[in-house]
């Protein structure tokens, strides 16, 4: 019974990954998954039972293998307990996640996660939404408090929504948060920006599983710098872009 009890982008980067390995390296009739509600997504592919992760070890009979990792306020705990095992950092002990997505909406041109007090102020969000065209389908993710201007509002929803926005989308922006750890593993190109020890983290590990065409910086960009990304990558994946972006 693979459960976490932990933050949600250590979840998407390396226990979900490490679960389906187990699975997948073993022969069980019977995969129960402990997780909150609206994670499920992440194991429907090899699951066959999921419970509440206040569920009692106890309570659960027949497991063949049974692991819980209990949270934590800083997360260092569920970290530690990754890099111990070498999943957090190394793809070989990791399957990656292939979404399906469902199809029940549009895809959008850009989607967009701004979190406050994370690099950029509510100005420079409003600065880069004017620059981008007119014509542009956005949408917004991530948490109820994050900055939106604009398009279709996602915010607060179920993380299972938010994966089928990101996955169905063109492109992803905003800090190194877990709507970027999703667009990596939905294979949606993005760019993004975290601090300098952390760029090399997107190269040939569970952060981009699918070495997705990304652009991520060591620092926090200027709005300029991030519009010209933006075209990169939209160059770089081989799709038309639905216009041009001034910078």
């Amino acid at each position: 019974m693979p459960a976490w009890a932990g933050d949600l982008s250590t979840e998407i980067t390396c226990w979900q990954g490490y679960a389906r390995k187990v699975v997948q390296s073993g022969n069980y009739n019977r995969v129960i998954v402990a997780c909150e509600s609206d994670r499920c997504v992440l194991y429907q592919d090899f699951a066959t039972e999921f419970v509440s992760p206040d569920t009692t070890i106890k309570s659960i009979k027949n497991g063949r293998q049974i692991t819980r990792i209990e949270d934590d306020a800083d997360g260092k705990a569920t970290s530690s307990f990754c890099e111990r095992r070498g999943v957090h950092l190394t793809a070989k002990f990791q399957a990656p996640y292939v979404f399906q997505p469902p199809g029940w909406l549009p895809g959008y041109d850009l989607v967009l996660h701004a979190p406050p007090n994370n690099g950029w102020s509510s100005t420079d969000w409003a600065h880069f939404v004017a620059r981008l065209p007119a014509s542009w389908s956005l949408a917004w993710v991530g948490d109820s408090d994050c900055y939106c201007f604009g398009g279709d509002d996602f915010r607060g929803r179920r993380y299972g929504t938010m994966l089928t926005v990101v996955a169905l989308s063109r492109a992803v922006v905003g800090p190194a948060n877990y709507p970027i750890f999703t667009a990596a593993m939905a294979k949606t190109p993005f760019v993004s920006w975290t601090d300098a020890t952390g760029v090399d983290l997107f190269v040939g590990t569970p952060w981009n599983p699918h070495c997705v065409h990304a652009e991520v910086y060591g620092q926090v960009p200027e709005v300029n710098t991030a519009l010209r990304s933006i075209n990169r990558v939209y160059r770089g994946r081989g799709g038309k872009q639905p216009a041009s972006i001034t910078s």
